[in-house]
């Protein structure tokens, strides 16, 4: 009989056996993907219209924040061409 019960209470112990999946993902690369995702959406806002893309000062802001983010583009190309 202690044979079952040893066995029920391991089916039980099984049971309850909660797992949390997750992307097994180089940090470099989350890192690269969050910022090329981050300048897709920078551009569609510019496409868009978004709030501060018109012109006056914040033309001028926006346009160095482009700048700024083409940069960051390039420095995302060559830590990729280190990587590999």
């Amino acid at each position: 009989m202690d044979f079952v019960r040893s066995t029920l209470r391991y089916a039980n112990r099984a049971k309850n056996i909660q797992n949390k999946p997750t992307i097994n993902e180089d940090p470099k690369d989350t890192m690269l993907r969050e910022f090329q995702e981050e300048i897709a959406r920078l551009k569609n806002q510019l496409t868009t219209g978004a709030p501060g893309a018109g012109g006056g000062a914040g033309g001028v802001v926006t346009k160095k924040v482009i700048k700024e983010k083409e940069m960051d583009e390039d420095e995302i190309t060559a830590i990729k061409q280190q990587t590999r």
